[in-house]
């Protein structure tokens, strides 16, 4: 399918980046279809609390009818922190591991925004933060301080925005992985 953004991703040589959801409800399901119908990155992960939400958004997104595989199904979004941990320790001790995650939506509720991005931040993941990015000032402040871990931190004033720079700055950046 042709990319609705003009955009053509080379399937044969350029990596397409894999993705984390973090929220399986409306918003969080409007990003992971934009995802695969641009064709520009990969639905890997989903992280939600509610099982029937997030086994219906894996089988519409993620993984086929036999159900997910380790790494693809998250009740919170600390297990996925956990098992990124461990999957990384594993990497670096020479031990198959399933792919990496290269970024993550963010689309849980407003009070949510900060602990989810600063526990993601350090991960080093390209992170969409729906918006308000935090609630204060200070929660702002707080998600800000990750983004330079992170190699893109953004808010999506609209989603036409979103999809321009944050889809066209991870396929600059993750091109080269």
């Amino acid at each position: 399918m042709a990319s609705p953004f003009g955009l053509q991703p080379d399937n044969d040589s350029v990596h397409k980046p894999r993705f984390l959801v973090v929220g399986a409800g409306s918003r969080g399901n409007s990003y992971a279809r934009a995802l695969q119908d641009s064709g520009l990155g990969v639905v890997a992960a989903v992280a939600d609390p509610i099982a029937f939400k997030r086994k219906q958004f894996g089988a519409r997104y993620i993984w086929d009818s036999s159900g997910p595989l380790t790494g693809q199904d998250f009740a919170d979004w600390r297990d996925f922190v956990k098992y990124e941990q461990q999957r990384r320790d594993d990497e670096a001790a020479g031990l198959d591991v399933s792919p990496k995650i290269d970024g993550a939506f963010i689309c849980v509720l407003d009070h949510q925004h900060v602990e989810v991005a600063s526990a993601l931040g350090p991960l080093g993941l390209h992170i969409m933060c729906e918006k308000p990015l935090g609630k204060t000032p200070m929660d702002t402040a707080v998600i800000t301080k990750y983004a330079d871990a992170s190699q893109y931190v953004v808010p999506p004033f609209c989603f036409a925005i979103f999809v321009f720079i944050c889809f066209s700055t991870v396929l600059t950046t993750v091109r080269c992985c």
